[in-house]
């Protein structure tokens, strides 16, 4: 931004392009800064802007956001960058993120490759690629760009620990930024995954919970039961502990299952991510719902059924269909009911239980594989049979003792008795 009058396109990743538009006001802050969207404003208005001076000596910077997708504004956009004022400069940001890399030719998409080839066909313009935004697929991108927020402050974190920070807070990198400024606030030098948990969940009952789940994996009752009565005693509800314990029972039992059935520990915690995503994870399966012709329908509730019963072999007892009465159609009204609606009513499968990120599941594989198996006899034949037995009786004694704290009288007591077993690594 050397020259003034130069125009500089920006596009790509929205957070990075504030910074761009956030850098150029601290580098001009006497300049009188403009914005103005194409999509609500005229034509005409941008062309006055562009063209009209400061009465004074101060420099104009426009900035031109909120692109329609339309060619019109595109041709118009690109005859106004050519003949702007020398004193005016004129920024134009991709705020609505048409412009967009195709995957598999590595350009622009073809709908705006001509404009962008425009522009930096105008002397002296400059052309500003942030890149695409953060996605769970770009993994390395995402990597290192925290990292290098840890840098500026000074940090440094490792891999594990930076995928870590995105499993938590997400992919928006403005949101990433924030997060981490606040965290280096207190963070030591060297960042680790166990001041990650502690410090980047999103609310304080989560990390209340995370941090009572991560003491009973150490297998330490005397531990475990210490921060159960700190968080009794600040007003954490016996139910919410309660509930907790009985679903690490479930995804232990889950995990235990897995294991003795022959899968290999590298890819259970990937088979548990994959858990209590129907019916979204089979709806949105394209081998499952796309249509075998032109004229057949998408896949329907007995097309469901049959894949499940007969692809993944869930009985198909457990599926049941209600037919819903027609309703009388009224005298002298047309009936509205399309060609594509059938008398089977919508049936509701309430989502299942989920692991919401990919280090939990983690946690609960290596508990299994490092405090339940390792510390049993490995070379017992009957090992897996012995662990998944243990995971039934523990998962089977907590659900009853759930029971007992929402229905008993002693939940203390009950609670006591769940977080023992838990911690009992015998089989």
């Amino acid at each position: 931004m050397a020259n003034f009058s130069a125009p500089v396109l920006l596009y790509g990743d929205l957070f990075l392009c504030k910074n761009n538009i956030v850098d150029a006001k601290k580098k001009y802050p006497k300049a009188k800064w403009t914005t103005i969207s194409a999509s609500t404003e005229s034509l005409d208005r941008i062309r006055s802007e562009t063209g009209t001076p400061c009465f004074d000596d101060s420099k104009r910077v426009i900035v031109i956001n909120d692109l329609p997708n339309r060619k019109q504004v595109r041709e118009f956009l690109l005859s106004v960058v050519s003949h702007t004022h020398p004193e005016i400069k004129v920024i134009v940001w991709d705020s609505n993120n048409h412009i967009k890399i195709d995957p598999q030719t590595r350009t622009i998409n073809k709908t705006w490759f001509d404009f962008v080839d425009g522009f930096k066909a105008v002397p002296e313009a400059k052309v500003v690629n942030n890149g695409e935004q953060l996605t769970h697929k770009d993994k390395e991108g995402g990597t290192a760009f925290i990292q290098k927020c840890f840098e500026k402050h000074g940090k440094k974190i490792s891999n594990e620990a930076a995928r870590m920070v995105m499993d938590i807070v997400g992919y928006d990198r403005g949101f990433l930024q924030t997060d981490i400024e606040k965290m280096c606030l207190s963070s030591p030098e060297d960042v680790t995954t166990e001041f990650i948990i502690e410090n980047a969940y999103p609310s304080s009952k989560e990390a209340v919970l995370y941090l009572f789940s991560n003491v009973l994996d150490t297998g330490l009752y005397d531990k475990a039961l210490d921060m159960m009565t700190e968080f009794l005693n600040n007003g954490i509800d016996a139910n919410v502990l309660a509930d907790l314990m009985a679903k690490k029972a479930r995804w232990q039992l889950a995990a235990s299952y897995f294991w003795a059935r022959g899968q290999g520990w590298g890819s259970i915690a990937s088979r548990l991510m994959d858990m209590g995503k129907f019916p979204s994870y089979i709806w949105h399966n394209p081998n499952v719902s796309q249509k075998k012709s032109a004229s057949e329908p998408y896949l329907t509730p007995d097309g469901m059924i049959n894949y499940l019963s007969k692809e993944k072999g869930v009985p198909s007892i457990y599926f049941s269909l209600k037919k819903e009465t027609p309703k009388p159609v009224k005298k002298g009204k047309k009936n509205k009911v399309s060609d594509d609606e059938t008398e089977e009513k919508k049936v509701k499968i309430k989502r299942g239980e989920c692991i919401p990120l990919q280090f939990q599941a983690q946690q609960i594989v290596d508990f299994i594989r490092d405090r339940v198996v390792a510390n049993n006899f490995t070379d017992d034949p009957e090992v897996k049979k012995k662990v998944l037995a243990r995971a039934i009786n523990i998962y089977l004694f907590a659900l009853n003792k759930l029971a007992e704290i929402r229905y008993g009288t002693n939940p203390i007591q009950d609670l006591q008795d769940m977080a023992k077993a838990l911690t009992n690594t015998q089989i």
